[in-house]
């Protein structure tokens, strides 16, 4: 099964994951990576902040990207 690796970036920080995740596809991957998207926002909410500037880079342990999922792409906004 692929390993992959999640980076996140957004406007205070970037953070590089070391360990990543078994996956049986590239779907499932962004599949987790969507999933970590809407932790990061759970604790935004928290605060009353939800920054959409971000994005999830979905790599392997040689450095390689096979996807960004900007954070926006994660939600189905409605009643803007």
């Amino acid at each position: 099964m692929p390993h992959y690796l999640l980076h996140l970036h957004d406007t205070q920080f970037d953070t590089y994951n070391e360990e990543g995740f078994e996956a049986p596809d590239l779907a499932a991957a962004r599949l987790i990576a969507k999933s970590s998207i809407w932790d990061v926002f759970a604790e935004e909410a928290l605060r009353s902040k939800l920054d959409f500037r971000g994005y999830i880079d979905i790599a392997d342990a040689n450095g390689r990207i096979f996807d960004s999922i900007p954070f926006k792409d994660a939600f189905t906004i409605l009643g803007l």
